[in-house]
């Protein structure tokens, strides 16, 4: 078995997990987290024949890949795998590591996000899009320019007197592209998956990461021109909603785990407790330092205002010198 740490919690598993690894257990600390692989599945699964499949109630997650094997996230607490026989310990680590670390967290009462974040200058910073959109790519970019990459793909928020950023796994999955823009040579990682491109990269950072409180959420869009649109609470509201993780799965799972009003709550929270805007950026990847920048000038800008731990006026903030302020950009409320 090895122990871990992850998102504040220990964590001990049967497989090698991307985090950094508690020596021994003589400190004495509870296991928060079980993740196990008990058995495998046949041919004769309830599952045979679809790509992938989610169930769940308030209390348990089933989640079901056709060529990986079936999780089941239960209580907050444990992980139980039942993989298809030969799927390597890495494929199955990689699951671990998404969706149903994802769920347990929901569980557990966190706020999880489908995105990255990144510490510049003392002040937490997210990034949220939709797939492809490249919020790893800009955190991992933030790590370069000085900054500190807190976690990546699994945005997890503990709520006090203000949103706080939790560290977690310690790898980053970049595709080719945004691998050689960030001066990596591709061929030089390992894939995710054989069949995948995409390559997982441990992020090096020499301060080991820290909760961070979450200042600045960024849902990125991709446009001709880089740009950043503050958003007003209703309208960061609507932003944040579809990037709540459980939501990926639909209204019918959220309705399963009955989360409505914890989606809402949680949302809500975060649209009052930070300061949320559009993130317009070029698809091109050679715009990347220009978009970085902006990103670093507007977060210097507003240093002050977002040291607040009440809520920030949005209309306050688009006075920003060069930023136009809506009151509900077209895109954002289409979501």
């Amino acid at each position: 078995m090895h122990l871990y740490t992850v998102f504040g919690l220990v964590v001990e598993s049967t497989l090698e997990l991307p985090v950094e690894k508690l020596e021994r257990r003589a400190t004495g600390q509870p296991i928060d987290v079980t993740v196990q692989v008990r058995g495998v599945l046949d041919g004769s699964s309830s599952h045979a024949g679809a790509s992938r499949s989610i169930s769940a109630s308030p209390s348990e997650v089933m989640l079901y890949w056709e060529d990986v094997g079936q999780y089941c996230v239960r209580d907050g607490r444990q992980i139980d795998i039942r993989p298809y026989p030969g799927v390597p310990a890495h494929v199955l680590s990689l699951f671990v590591t998404g969706t149903a670390f994802a769920m347990l967290l929901f569980q557990r009462g966190y706020t999880v996000l489908h995105g990255s974040v990144a510490e510049i200058d003392s002040y937490g910073v997210g990034f949220l899009g939709s797939k492809g959109v490249g919020k790893s790519t800009l955190a991992m970019s933030m790590q370069q320019m000085g900054g500190s990459l807190i976690a990546d793909d699994l945005l997890t928020v503990q709520t006090d007197s203000r949103p706080i950023a939790l560290p977690g796994f310690h790898q980053v999955k970049l595709w080719p592209d945004s691998l050689r823009q960030l001066g990596y040579q591709p061929d030089d990682l390992d894939r995710l998956r054989p069949e995948l491109e995409k390559r997982g990269i441990p992020f090096a950072d020499p301060h080991r990461p820290q909760p961070t409180p979450l200042h600045y959420l960024f849902v990125v869009q991709q446009s001709d021109e880089i740009g950043i649109v503050p958003l007003n609470e209703k309208c960061a509201l609507l932003a944040l909603l579809p990037h709540w993780y459980p939501a990926r799965f639909g209204t019918t799972v959220v309705r399963q785990l009955q989360a409505q009003p914890t989606q809402f709550m949680q949302c809500v929270a975060l649209a009052q407790g930070t300061r949320v805007s559009v993130l317009k950026r070029p698809f091109s990847l050679t715009a990347l330092p220009q978009v970085i920048e902006a990103v670093r000038s507007y977060v210097a800008t507003n240093a002050t205002s977002a040291d607040d731990t009440s809520a920030p006026s949005r209309a306050a903030s688009a006075r920003t010198e060069g930023l136009a302020f809506a009151a509900c950009p077209g895109e954002v409320q289409s979501r």
